[in-house]
């Protein structure tokens, strides 16, 4: 497995995102190729891939912005909004049947990469997945909940993860 920074101007990266989104979001959930442009492209953004190392698949991605750049219900109650110390991930997501190592690795390089510039992750997830479970086992502290965040139809949690 091989994580790398991503670079939203190489067609291989854009590809690669957009085909994880499909697989992994139902339709009402998946970002536009747009919206992960925009993002991708933000002042302090920091994206990244997975890839198989032996036959080059695509695995999974992660993709932060700074919090200021967002406007998500708890997003914009943050306390730290304006602090310029807080990431949002603003999309996190593997192939449907991956392996959880590559979760665990990928959430490992994005705290990695995050930690060089913030002091906190925040993010929403869905509190019926084992995302939600494993985060806060691995200390995410729950900010807050929004029933049906977005119209998913799904109660979300505001999740914070302190990085240093």
């Amino acid at each position: 497995m091989k994580i790398d920074k991503m670079n939203w101007k190489k067609e291989r990266d854009r590809k690669a995102v957009m085909e994880i989104e499909q697989a992994a979001f139902p339709s009402e959930m998946r970002s536009t190729e747009e919206d992960l442009a925009q993002y991708a492209s933000a002042k302090g953004s920091v994206g990244l891939v997975v890839r198989n190392e032996l036959c080059d698949n695509s695995q999974g991605y992660a993709l932060a912005v700074p919090l200021e750049t967002v406007g998500y219900p708890g997003c914009k109650e943050d306390l730290d909004l304006g602090k310029h110390n807080s990431a949002y991930v603003e999309s996190l997501a593997v192939m449907p049947g991956e392996r959880p190592v590559v979760l665990r690795r990928l959430l490992s390089r994005l705290e990695q990469e995050l930690e060089r510039t913030f002091s906190y992750a925040k993010m929403h997830v869905p509190v019926d997945e084992k995302l939600y479970h494993g985060l806060i086992a691995f200390g995410a502290k729950e900010v807050s909940r929004h029933d049906d965040f977005m119209r998913f139809g799904k109660t979300f949690a505001y999740l914070e993860v302190p990085l240093k």
